[in-house]
Order: C-alpha cells, then sequence, then structure tokens
C-alpha cells in the first residue's frame, strides 16, 4: 500500500515523493496514446473546465459529480440489502 495526498489541481505525492506539480508539468512531458475513448477521464466537464482556466466552475463541477457519486453509492447499498 502507499500513501498517496494532494490536491487534485496542485500536486501528488506518492509515499512522500512528489510525482507531479501543475505549474511545473508540461504538455511534452506526457505520453498521448494514439486513440482515446470518450469515457477517459480528460473529458470529464470539472477537468475540460480545468483546462481553460475557469478553475472555480471547475471545483463547481467537481462537486457536482461528487454529489451524483454519492447518490449512486447510496442507492447501491440500499438495492444491495433487498
Amino acid at each position: 500500500m502507499a500513501k498517496i495526498e494532494g490536491e487534485w489541481a496542485r500536486f501528488i505525492n506518492i509515499d512522500d515523493v512528489c510525482y507531479w506539480i501543475h505549474d511545473e508539468q508540461k504538455l511534452t512531458d506526457m505520453i498521448r496514446p494514439d486513440f482515446i475513448l470518450e469515457s477517459d477521464s480528460q473529458f470529464r466537464p470539472d477537468i475540460v473546465l480545468w483546462r481553460l482556466g475557469l478553475e472555480e466552475k471547475a471545483q463547481e463541477a467537481k462537486i457536482y459529480l461528487e454529489e451524483i457519486q454519492r447518490k449512486d453509492r447510496d442507492l447501491r447499498k440500499i438495492l444491495s440489502t433487498k
């Protein structure tokens, strides 16, 4: 198990080693596949807004998605007990 911490739009540390910092990441450092599925997370509304520099709107979109995920989780719990 690894200890992972960070802030979704700022940085990520794994076992106290920094692997990504927003202002230091360059597109040329990334490897992109030739084909990307429409369901890929880079097409999430919050990610798209964040890339456009609309951080406040991106945060709102992220919270909205999290609320949907929590409701789905609660429904699965209810349905699994029946």
